[in-house]
């Protein structure tokens, strides 16, 4: 237990350190989107959100592979928007790491993800030292993978099951003490950036939850019903 503690402490540290430079990050790329939007480039539909790992699933994950995906941004739009997004981006960012699920034959799921920090010039004028920009997965999802992703068979229910349901049993018995596991999400809007609150996360991972009796118990109430 004390050896878990000690890990939750450190990775709590390395998440504050790097948090300043990751909300940098999501601005500079919300407000680039933005730009594009306002010349005409591409559609005014697109979404972006951001998401911090939480130290349940960092660790969990720590015995399989490295854990280098803590800082996440994901952009939906179309497929052309998305090119000429990820066009874009690549001029201020550094890519260290690209995984294209449009070449597997096995799945569903075709989004693309890349590993990247910003350049360093691009850095400079934030007033913080380099070394707290930490290395971002920015996910690149089309309206398709965002239907089946979030209500269809890709679901994170349907995905995760064995997740979903330990979640489940955990807000049974701690109810609103369970959300303290869940990671951080952000919206973000040209170069405005709104954290979500534990309950808005809750909802936003597991939509499925909706239906379920032990909301009320907890006085966990949908969003749109505040």
């Amino acid at each position: 237990m004390n050896k878990i503690k000690k890990t939750r402490e450190v990775y709590a540290q390395h998440i504050n350190n790097q948090k300043r430079g990751y909300e940098i990050t999501a601005k500079i790329i919300g407000h680039i989107i933005k730009r594009m939007q306002q010349d005409c480039r591409i559609s005014g539909d697109v979404q972006v959100t951001g998401r911090i790992k939480s130290f349940k699933s960092a660790y969990e994950n720590s015995e399989k592979k490295k854990v280098d995906d803590c800082f996440g941004i994901r952009i939906v739009a179309s497929d052309e928007d998305l090119t000429k997004i990820r066009q874009q981006l690549e001029k201020i960012l550094v890519v260290t790491q690209t995984k294209d699920h449009r070449k597997k034959k096995d799945t569903r799921y075709n989004g693309i993800h890349q590993m990247a920090h910003i350049q360093k010039r691009h850095a400079e004028s934030s007033g913080i030292c380099f070394e707290q920009f930490p290395l971002v997965e920015i996910q690149y999802w089309s309206r398709e993978i965002q239907r089946l992703c979030l209500n269809g068979d890709l679901s994170y229910a349907n995905y995760k099951r064995g997740d979903y349901r330990d979640f489940v049993e955990e807000l049974e018995e701690r109810g609103n003490n369970a959300l303290g596991e869940l990671p951080t999400y952000y919206e973000i809007i040209g170069n405005k950036i709104h954290k979500l609150s534990a309950k808005d996360t809750l909802f936003k991972l597991y939509p499925e939850i909706y239906s379920m009796k032990y909301i009320g118990k907890h006085n966990i109430v949908k969003p749109e019903e505040r």
